[in-house]
Formats: C-alpha cells, structure tokens, sequence
C-alpha cells in the first residue's frame, strides 16, 4: 500500500484519505492509467501500441521533500529502463528517485572539496547501480558516482581532471567515457576511458571524432553517447562511434537536418537517423546501413524541437510540436499522425525530453516536474 499511496500522490499531487468512495476512485484512477512501475518487462512503444502511449506518473517538485533542496529545471536523466531518476536542485545536488524504492531516494552533495562544482552532465551506469556525474570546479573537473541505493556506499570519485568536461557516460566495470576540451592547449578535444582511483593518463586519450573533423560544421544535439552525428556544409550526414573516434557510417542528402535523433535499445541501434530540415519543411528518416532516405511527412513549417525514434524505428514521437503542450507521434511507414494528448502543466517549454535506451518510458522535463508517458491499457 505505500508504493500505491507513494504513486497517486505524484500523480495527482495530493494525498487524498477518508470516504470509502474516494478510495475507490484513487484505485479506478490507478488501474486505468495502468501504472507499468511494477510490470518486469514494460511494453516497448511502437506501431501496435502507440494510440495507449499515455501519462501514467508525475514527479512534482512541489511535493518533493525539504532536503531534496529546491528544484526548478526541468534537466533530468533516465535509467535505461525508465524506472530510475536523477534531478538537479540548485545547489548542484543530484536527487535520486526511485519508483522501485516507491519514490524520492536521497539527495547527494559528494564532492572534490567542500562546495560542488558545477554539474556538466550524467548518467546512470547500464545495470542502474550508480548515477555518474562530471562537475566544472575552476580548471579542473571531476567525477562522483551518486548512488541511487541508500544501502550502497557510492564508489571512489575521480578528482583534478585537467579537462573542462562536455558529456559523461558509462563503461565497463565501473569506468566513465569522458568527452572534454583539455586545458592543455596543445591538445585537441579528446575522449577518454577514466577508471576510478587511476591516475590521469593523457597518452591514454584519443581525439573526439567529432569535435576534430575539419568537415563536418553541425553536430546534431540531444544524441547520446557513444554515438554522435555530424553534417558537412554539402550535406554528408556521418555517423561516429566517440569510443574509437570513428566514422562508422555516412549517407548523402539534399538538405541539411536541423534536429534529428537516431533509435536506441536493440541490436540495429543508431541504423536510422530522424530528422527534421531547417525550414521543418519535413519529417525524414534516413537508413545509414541503405543509404535511403525517406520523407515521412510534410510539416510546412511546423516546428519539432523535441524528436525521439523508438527501437524499431517505426515510431517517431514529437514533444511541444507548433510550441503545443502535446505529444505527437507519426508511424514512419505510413505517416499517420497521432495526437495523443497534453502533458503536465508548465509555465515555459520542456526543459528536457528524453526516451529511456529501453524505449519503454517517454520523459518530459520543466519547471514544474517530470511528466512520465507509458503504453498504457485505455485507449
């Protein structure tokens, strides 16, 4: 009865007790939105079940408690199966959420030094143990790994990087990818595999594909690491592997995306690459292993500034399209459009949007909390 209890209070905000009637309408209310939290295998979001893509949970950042500190961004991340969050308060503290643990975890202010730097980026580790984060402090940076289990002690954070850090992301057996501009001006911006307790090894590092590339003069945002794409100014869209600086797949186009995003979460992950031109004249989807590119739907000028591509690639879902607080999906074969409802009340856009590796679970992030979309059972 507490992950019950735990789940309607952010869901609706409040807590409601007494009448017999009104616990009745707190189940029907939980039943109908199908709260997927407690499922082993949560549905995957596609083609047959996209019209039951729905909010099932809410984060208030109202309602999270006195130390959690105070939270206004709408910044996030998202374990890989969606069911692990962290937040950050204002104090550059990580707040860790739970849905397993029946909610808000703990809030972790582990730093080098006695204030923490400033947070750059993280991300939760592939089995969910650590959330791993990198921090600014003056010339240096450095690495904490937060731990979402009060009962887990958090690993060695890794100290006095001589590296202004730009995104963070998990390895093998407890190390950390690192993208950075070292401050070493003698050295290009480099990726690097850090372990815990080692000491810095610069002949260790490699160039930043990327960031390195005379050619390409756009790199798209919101990709996830390891992967990354870049556009030539002649349209060359190139698909790069940051762990070994790699182009590992190229295609020609006619006109230069604006903002794309590639699928994640099965063995054809970073295939396909959606996208949307600068004018949001389209919505496109381009097979890196073909070549092909696809026109999915004319768009005449509607603008998508949040666009995820499910696992399979049939789904692409848009967030704040034609600056509505709605999510849209449109099937990638068909181009049907779905419209599929609004999303949490906010008094800006979205922060931030993302789809767990998983494909399972749809995020939305501002000011005012998180907003958690599922495949839900009511249409």
């Amino acid at each position: 009865m507490t992950y019950f209890a735990n789940w309607v209070h952010h869901y609706t905000g409040k807590r409601r007790h007494g009448v017999a009637a009104g616990l009745f309408t707190l189940i029907f209310l939980l039943l109908a939105a199908f709260p997927v939290y407690g499922q082993e295998t949560p549905p995957v979001i596609g083609t047959e079940n996209i019209t039951r893509l729905q909010s099932v949970a809410r984060i208030n950042f109202a309602d999270l408690p006195a130390d959690a500190g105070r939270v206004e961004s709408g910044w996030f991340a998202v374990s890989a199966d969606g069911r692990q969050y962290a937040l950050l308060n204002r104090d550059n503290g990580i707040v860790l959420w739970n849905f397993a643990q029946g909610g808000y975890v703990t809030t972790s202010l582990e730093a080098c030094g006695d204030q923490p730097g400033a947070f750059v980026d993280g991300s939760f580790d592939r089995d969910g143990r650590y959330f791993i984060a990198v921090y600014l402090a003056g010339a240096d940076s450095y690495i904490v790994y937060h731990a979402p289990d009060e009962s887990r002690s958090a690993a060695p954070t890794i100290c006095d990087l001589p590296a202004s850090p730009l995104r963070v992301w998990p390895g093998e057996s407890g190390r950390a990818w690192l993208e950075f501009f070292p401050n070493d001006p003698l050295f290009a911006p480099s990726v690097g595999l850090l372990t815990p307790g080692a000491a810095w090894d610069a002949a260790a590092l490699i160039p930043s594909g990327p960031e390195n590339d005379a050619e390409s003069f756009i790199r798209i945002g919101r990709i996830e690491p390891p992967l990354a794409i870049t556009i030539t100014r002649d349209g060359l869209v190139k698909r790069w592997n940051l762990q070994t600086g790699a182009v590992t797949a190229a295609a020609q186009l006619d006109i230069l995306p604006g903002i794309g995003q590639v699928n994640y979460g099965d063995n054809e992950a970073g295939r396909y690459f959606a996208w949307v031109d600068g004018p949001a004249a389209a919505l496109n989807v381009l097979d890196f292993e073909t070549g092909a590119n696809r026109s999915i739907t004319s768009l005449n000028g509607k603008s998508v500034p949040f666009l995820w591509l499910t696992p399979g690639a049939d789904i692409v879902i848009g967030v704040n399209v034609e600056s509505k607080s709605a999510v849209t999906a449109w099937d990638t074969a068909t181009g049907q459009r779905y419209d599929l409802g609004e999303y949490r009340p906010c008094s800006r856009p979205p922060d931030m949007v993302r789809l767990s590796q998983n494909g399972t679970t749809l995020v939305i992030g501002c000011d005012t909390g998180l907003d958690i979309w599922r495949v839900g059972e009511n249409q």
